[in-house]
Parts: structure tokens; sequence; C-alpha cells
């Protein structure tokens, strides 16, 4: 089910990289941690050698890197249609606020023109 295909490389073992492969996947740490049976300091461990492999300074720094080194692939249409959504998602927010906003200030007009 999942979009992300994990290459071997830069010296990663297979913790490192299906810790860095739920990461990429936006899963959080402590989910990471339960699917993987890690503690909270081995999850912690495990992100900084893969940092320190990878010379990435942050957790999203790592991710890039890893696409970047070819380590994580994607298949580009999965990844272009999530975007595109996540996109509309975000227009419909905004769209919906900004109607509702000009719904105040119309009433209030009227309200006011009223009184």
């Amino acid at each position: 089910m999942s979009s992300l295909e994990l290459v071997p490389g830069m010296g990663l073992n297979l913790d490192e990289l299906a810790v860095l492969k739920g990461h990429a996947e936006g899963k959080r740490p402590s989910q990471l941690g339960k699917e993987l049976d890690l503690t909270p300091p081995e999850m912690k461990l495990i992100e900084q050698d893969i940092r320190l492999k990878l010379r990435a300074k942050s957790p999203m720094h790592m991710i890039t890197r890893a696409f970047e080194l070819g380590i994580l692939r994607v298949m580009c249409l999965v990844l272009c249609f999530s975007i595109v959504a996540d996109l509309d998602d975000q227009a419909l927010r905004l769209r919906t606020r900004t109607r509702n906003e000009y719904s105040r200030t119309v009433r209030g007009g009227r309200n006011e023109a009223t009184c």
C-alpha cells in the first residue's frame, strides 16, 4: 500500500531504513516505535544514527537527503495526487473561511444600514 520504496545505501541497517521510511510516510515517532517494537530512547538513537550517516541536520533534512541520495524512491503519480489533494483541501478551507468572513461583512453592513 505504501508508495515508498527503500533502496539500501549509505550503510543504513534494516532498523534505520524502517525508521526512515516511516518518517517519510508521515508516521509519528510514537506510532513508529510501537510498529517496530522500539522504545523512545531506541528511536532517538536510531534517528541520530540516520542523521549522522546522511549528514542531515534535522528529521526533515534526513528525509530530504534520503530522497536526494536515492535511498527513498516514490512513485511520482501517487505523490502528485497526494499533493493535489492536499492543495484542494487547503483551498477549500481558505474559501470556506473567506466566504464566512464575506457573509459576516455583508450581514453586518445590512444591519448597520437598517439601524
